[in-house]
C-alpha cells in the first residue's frame, strides 16, 4: 500500500491498521509473551468508548518511552495510570526495543493528528513508513498513515 491508499481511510482505520502492524510485530519478536492487556489499551483508542484524545492519553502512559521514564512507579508521573497496570505493562513490555516504542507511539501520533490537527511530535520517530498524505477529516492537511510494506519489514 501506499499513502494515498490511506486518503479514504478515517483516522480510526489509520490506528487500527497500525495496530494490526504491532500485533504481527510482537507475534514474531515476542511469541511468548501475551500482549493482551496491551492490545486492549490500544484497541481502546478507537473504540468509541471515550473522547479519541482522551484514550490516547492514557494509552500514552504505556508507551515505553513513558513507560520506562523512570524506574518507579509514582503518581507525579502517571496521571492515569494505576501501580497495579504500572507493574503490569513493565513486566509485558521491552523498554528497550525502539521499533516497539516507536509502532506504539504511532498511534499515539495519529491520534492527536486527528484530535488537533497537526503533529505533535515534530518527526515521526524513525518510521520510514509515515507518509504526509491529504485527508479529508484535514480538509486537505498532511496527516500521518502507513504503508504495509514497511510494516512487514519491520516484522522481519
Amino acid at each position: 500500500m501506499n499513502g494515498k491508499q490511506f486518503y479514504d481511510i478515517s483516522i480510526r482505520g489509520r490506528i487500527a491498521y497500525v495496530i494490526l502492524c504491532f500485533e504481527n510485530y510482537v507475534k514474531v519478536k515476542y511469541p511468548d509473551i501475551d500482549m493482551h492487556p496491551v492490545l486492549k489499551m490500544m484497541w481502546s483508542v478507537v473504540d468509541s468508548s471515550d473522547y479519541i484524545d482522551n484514550s490516547a492519553y492514557r494509552y500514552l502512559e504505556i508507551v515505553p518511552e513513558c513507560l520506562f521514564e523512570k524506574d518507579y512507579y509514582s503518581t507525579d508521573v502517571f496521571e492515569k495510570l494505576t501501580e497495579d497496570e504500572y507493574n503490569k505493562f513493565t513486566k509485558i513490555l521491552n523498554g528497550d526495543d525502539s521499533d516497539l516504542n516507536t509502532i506504539m507511539m504511532s498511534v499515539y501520533d495519529i491520534a492527536m493528528e486527528y484530535a488537533y490537527i497537526i503533529s505533535t511530535r515534530k518527526q515521526a520517530s524513525g518510521w520510514k513508513a509515515l507518509i504526509s498524505t491529504p485527508s479529508p477529516q484535514t480538509t486537505g492537511r498532511p496527516m500521518w498513515s502507513f504503508c504495509s510494506r514497511t510494516c512487514i519489514n519491520t516484522v522481519m
